[in-house]
């Protein structure tokens, strides 16, 4: 039709008006014509009449009498809109050609191209905005687009526009669009070519907290520049904001490998195994990082932390003071040297670095209260209150944004005091933070943790559920909530807890992660074992949190008795886990040789401290991780002399506390008996703030099998019970479990084959120079006969029969380790030889164990 050449003509010479006069006298002369109504929109939406043209289509639309449906002349206009678009591309006007893709976005919104082609002269002409990125759901269409709706040059072309124009915000959508290409040719060639321009944007995204986004980006430039120490920091940095500590440290060291002289490296190094409360290991790399750069100022705040955390007030101070020469302006280090001095009773040099870390930055909420707490301790009360106050007049009053500065200020100290177990101060500082926000979510959950570390778990019961009335959808509160229950044994009550968690963020992994450990999966099914297949195979997980699912589907595909698969799951997920971080048994292997050649028969005699030095009796329960230590304990604990303490780490602690030297693997015959004097009373107190009120105790920290000599020498007569449990049964549950914490030769079958020789070599060292001293319990023989068993056991122990023994799975303590739901119920012996169900995947570890006599 001549009309719509001359309308099209006009507006390509922009002529709107004119065009717009032409196809409404088409309409008045010929309604039928629909292409005049959408026409006409297109004119009115070109001069900037959005509302106006939207009102004509939907005239052409609804009232126009031609003969087609309402789908065909949909499709009619979106063609229209499609070809204008393009036209006002080519022309390069692209503030044109977004008004109408934006058009077309709400006629056809789950369109991935059309949204890529609305980015693309968003970007061109410099008006998109991270609102409207989010507004379209940009970066959500483009992770679950089928790969054949995608045009692989058009993406190409908007991730150099992104590149050559960045947008505020745009990070996520550069990333998600990198991960849809990664394997392509022409985008390789692309992202070589512009890797200085994607450091940048990835360094906007760590400073925005869109971690994922930047990990996908560092990632990205690591493949094409692997020796690049900053990038392996980078990716290290993004990492660690996301919780995956290994993963954190391997590229810290790698970066570390690449430059020995990196000194932020070791010292975010050092951060990471503060976290970790690897204490020896964070001291020693902030110090390399002070030996390469004397002005880190953090290394010298956190140095002195990790040395209050051991105790060691006069090495803090040193940091400190060493600091404040370099720095004399550095409020901040005046704060913490003030609490050092209060430690050290000094109250008049505490007093004196708190009013200069105040004379050097008045609003320091924190010296306040510092300072408050000191005259609180010299009895001052009205004095320390007006110090209260005055942290609190350091924000405005009415300003919550500052409020929740100062209270988050207090959690932190707090969080600082409960990693060092100062209970009681970590409670008052999170006290003080409730009374500043009363309704803070975040306090009030690390006070039930705080209560479920000391053991009150009514209390921490009490404070999560204050927690949720203050803040229904914190999912954190629930899961511990569902944690706690788990450990009292309180299945049902754990499971509803959980089932809240999953109620307000049912993707939460490690709600699920959790939440397997106390469910058993009874078909396929199972909605839960729906949801974790569908995470599973999720896009949308992290990378870093994919292994928690893979050990839930793991654990699915074992409760549904389909071992193949399940073997399958646990490959993938020990995999996953495996790649975090950096291990060598070896190392560990070296460590038990040096325990074997310095702990012989002699030297232990000659240091033995007198068998009526200490008042507890302390029943040790050794062995390696998932051999019934658990158990074990339980039995015992269930006697009504005795109390059961868990999985302590007082020995290992007090070994790096009272041993600075190392003298207990380089030189034992070095060491004095005054040193070996305060390990035992160091030892002895803290298991006193845990259960003082009984004779006998139990410590069931199985890695203690590394310290049998250490226990004869500081406590003669402590029981040492070794459990015992076949090596493939062993192994295969450490494979299945993934642990918070160490066990890291857990995840290779090779590697944990390897340490287990370790293990049982050394154990045959102490059954030789300490003979009769260990106590085997074998898992085997216990469950097959409980009662015979058991007697012994008590026997052994010096404690009388009870019957009440038997019932080990009433005992209503709290119990924190992989085994809680085992030992809550009767003895059974299905757990024992489970790795024939897994014989043809373990055969070289069957092999490894045979050649060495072990089988």
């Amino acid at each position: 039709m001549v009309w719509q050449e001359d309308v099209a003509s006009l507006i390509a010479q922009e002529d709107y008006q004119r065009a717009a006069e032409i196809c409404g006298n088409i309409i008045d002369t010929n309604p039928e014509q629909i292409k005049a109504f959408f026409y006409l929109g297109v004119s009115y939406l070109l001069q900037g009449y959005v509302e106006e043209a939207q009102a004509v289509w939907l005239s052409g639309l609804f009232e126009s009498p031609c003969d087609l449906n309402s789908e065909e002349c949909n499709q009619i206009l979106v063609q229209i809109l499609k070809e204008q678009a393009q036209q006002e591309t080519n022309k390069e006007n692209y503030k044109n050609s977004q008004l109408i893709y934006q058009q077309l976005k709400e006629l056809i919104s789950d369109d991935p191209s059309l949204l890529l082609l609305l980015v693309k002269s968003g970007v061109k002409t410099q008006q998109l905005t991270q609102n409207q990125l989010k507004e379209w759901q940009v970066v959500d269409h483009l992770k679950t687009a089928p790969s054949t709706a995608l045009d692989v040059n058009l993406m190409i072309e908007i991730f150099q526009l992104a590149l050559q124009y960045p947008i505020p915000g745009i990070e996520p959508f550069v990333a998600t669009l990198s991960k849809r290409m990664s394997e392509d040719e022409h985008f390789q060639a692309v992202v070589a070519e512009n890797l200085k321009t994607l450091e940048p944007l990835a360094v906007n995204a760590y400073n925005t907290e869109n971690y994922e986004a930047a990990i996908i980006l560092w990632r990205l430039m690591l493949e094409y520049m692997p020796d690049s120490n900053f990038l392996h920091l980078s990716l290290g940095n993004s990492l660690k904001e996301l919780g995956e500590i290994e993963a954190a440290q391997y590229h810290y060291e790698t970066a570390i490998s690449l430059d020995p002289e990196f000194a932020i490296a070791y010292h975010n190094l050092a951060r990471l195994y503060q976290d970790k409360d690897e204490v020896e290991l964070a001291i020693s790399y902030y110090q390399k990082a002070l030996d390469i750069n004397k002005r880190l100022d953090k290394s010298y705040i956190n140095l002195g932390l990790l040395y209050q955390h051991q105790g060691n007030r006069s090495g803090a101070i040193e940091c400190y003071e060493t600091l404040l020469k370099l720095y004399p302006q550095y409020a901040e280090g005046y704060n913490n040297l003030g609490i050092l001095w209060i430690e050290e009773g000094n109250y008049g040099e505490a007093e004196k670095s708190f009013k200069y870390a105040i004379e050097l930055k008045p609003e320091y909420a924190d010296a306040y209260n510092n300072l408050g707490v000191l005259y609180q301790y010299q009895g001052k009360l009205e004095l320390a209150e007006s110090f209260h106050e005055e942290a609190i007049k350091c924000v405005h009053d009415k300003n919550v944004d500052d409020q929740l500065d100062v209270a988050k200020a207090h959690l932190k100290l707090g969080l600082i005091y409960f990693a060092q177990e100062d209970f009681d101060r970590a409670e008052w500082c999170y006290g003080k933070a409730l009374e500043i926000k009363a309704d803070y979510a975040e306090a009030l959950t690390e006070l039930a943790v705080l209560y479920r570390q000391t053991e009150e778990l009514d209390k921490a019961i009490t404070y999560l559920k204050q927690t949720i009335a203050v803040n229904p959808d914190f999912v954190r509160a629930y899961s511990i909530l569902g944690i706690i229950y788990n450990e009292k044994g309180d299945l049902n009550t754990a499971q509803e807890f959980f089932e809240q968690a999953f109620t307000r963020d049912d993707n939460s992994v490690s709600a699920h992660f959790n939440f397997s450990q106390c469910h058993k999966y009874e078909s396929i099914e199972d909605r839960y074992f729906k949801k974790v297949l569908e995470l599973s195979s999720s896009q949308e997980i992290a990378y870093p949190h994919r292994k928690y699912i893979e050990f839930t589907v793991a654990k699915a595909w074992n409760d549904l008795r389909e071992y193949e698969k399940e073997f399958a799951a646990l490959n993938e997920a020990n995999r996953l886990k495996r790649e975090e971080f950096r291990y060598s048994v070896d190392k560990d292997l070296e460590r038990f040789q040096k325990i074997k050649d310095q702990f012989n028969a002699s030297t232990i005699f000659n240091l033995t401290l007198p068998n009526d030095s200490y008042q507890r009796q302390p029943i040790f329960i050794v062995g390696m991780p998932r051999s019934g230590t658990t158990l074990a304990e339980q039995i015992i604990a269930s006697h009504s002399e005795v109390v059961g303490l868990g999985e302590l780490r007082f020995l290992s602690k007090i070994r790096f506390e009272k041993d600075k030297d190392n003298q207990l693997l380089e030189n034992l015959n070095s060491i004095d008996m005054s040193t070996l004097a305060e390990m035992q009373k160091s030892y002895l107190e803290k298991v006193s703030q845990r259960g003082n009120k009984f004779f006998y105790f139990t410590d069931k920290m199985p890695y203690n099998f590394q310290f049998i000599g250490l226990i004869k020498i500081l406590f003669p007569n402590a029981k040492v019970i070794h459990c015992l449990r076949h090596p493939l049964d062993i192994c295969i549950a450490n494979y299945q479990r993934c642990f918070a914490t160490r066990n890291y030769h857990s995840y290779n079958l090779q590697e944990l084959g390897e340490y287990y020789l370790g293990y049982h070599k050394l154990m045959q060292h102490w059954y030789s120079v300490l003979p009769g001293f260990l106590y085997p319990l074998h898992y085997e023989k216990l469950v097959a006969n409980q009662e015979e068993e058991s007697k012994k056991l008590l026997e052994f122990c010096e404690l009388k029969w009870e019957d009440n023994v038997l019932n080990f799975h009433e005992n209503q303590r709290s119990i924190r380790t992989a085994s809680v739901v085992q030992v809550r119920q009767k003895m059974y012996t299905s757990s024992a030889y489970k790795w024939q169900r897994y014989t043809k995947h373990i055969e070289p570890l069957k092999k490894l164990f045979e050649e060495n006599g072990i089988l």
